[in-house]
């Protein structure tokens, strides 16, 4: 590894004088400290290695991060139609599923009113046969108040339900918000990340080139590899939370479905803004 190399390199430069022998102990310090690191994130490899073959019962071979399957018509779309969300689809419905109930209440509280039409048999055999038309009402009483309180309740669900559906807008409009500005920030960031990456595993090269001729110290040079690692670390890390945001994006949408292929079948009502 690399920083075994390191560390042979160290050692000859101190066997041969050009090296101080304390400030190789400190180098050799910060080289092992790193190899460390680099250990519990094989070990976390290795268990996550095993994870996968648990799930899927194959080794996994050649893993790399996925692609964002966010594309600027989606970004487009979810903005402008962040009110047809599958949750406020949802949460709407409830709102018609009140409306309803508490409109089968209120008809409850008042009479019922129905057409009756019959023909009346003659009495007599001589009885001309005639009709009765007319309307027939009924009205159920003496129900202890039970019919108030029902609707009573179905006009306090329905409130209820008129709520969670403004909650539900002002929370949605709130995370999109949120999720724009931070992909926006983590854009950025990435774009300078990967230019100081790149920087920086230039400057190495330089740095192993000139560790010979004793222009790069074995300190400046450990420095020079633990500042790459953390570039490189960030940048993974910017990546992947990067790409976690994109995939929430979607699936909040409803869209994460349809890039995968699922039908889901349901039907999408808007919210109202």
């Amino acid at each position: 590894t690399k920083t075994e190399k390191m560390l042979t390199q160290m050692e000859t430069l101190v066997a041969s004088g050009m090296v101080d022998k304390g400030a190789s102990a400190s180098a050799e310090i910060a080289a092992r400290a790193l190899s460390l690191e680099k250990a519990n994130l094989d070990a976390q490899i290795a268990a996550a290695e095993a994870s996968y073959m648990k799930f899927f019962g194959a080794v996994p071979k050649n893993l790399t991060t996925p692609p964002s399957l966010l594309t600027a018509a989606d970004l487009t779309h979810i903005q402008r139609n962040w009110n047809r969300a599958p949750i406020m689809a949802q949460t709407a419905a409830q709102v018609l599923s009140a409306k309803q109930s508490l409109l089968v209440a209120q008809g409850r509280e008042k009479p019922t009113v129905g057409f009756k039409a019959g023909m009346a048999s003659p009495m007599e055999k001589d009885e001309r046969t005639t009709y009765a038309i007319g309307l027939e009402v009924s009205w159920i009483i003496g129900d202890g108040g039970r019919r108030e309180a029902n609707t009573a309740a179905q006009a306090a669900n329905l409130k209820a339900a008129e709520q969670r559906l403004k909650g539900a807008k002002l929370a949605g409009k709130r995370e999109l918000d949120t999720a724009l500005s931070r992909r926006t920030a983590l854009t950025a960031s990435l774009d300078t990340l990967v230019a100081q990456e790149a920087a920086s595993q230039n400057e190495l090269e330089i740095m192993w080139s000139q560790l010979a001729t004793g222009q790069t110290t074995v300190r400046q040079l450990i420095q020079a590899e633990e500042k790459a690692y953390r570039t490189s670390d960030q940048r993974i890390s910017v990546a992947s939370e990067l790409l976690k945001i994109d995939y929430e994006m979607l699936a909040s949408s409803g869209l994460l479905s349809k890039r995968l292929g699922i039908n889901t079948n349901k039907t999408i009502i808007k919210a109202a803004k």
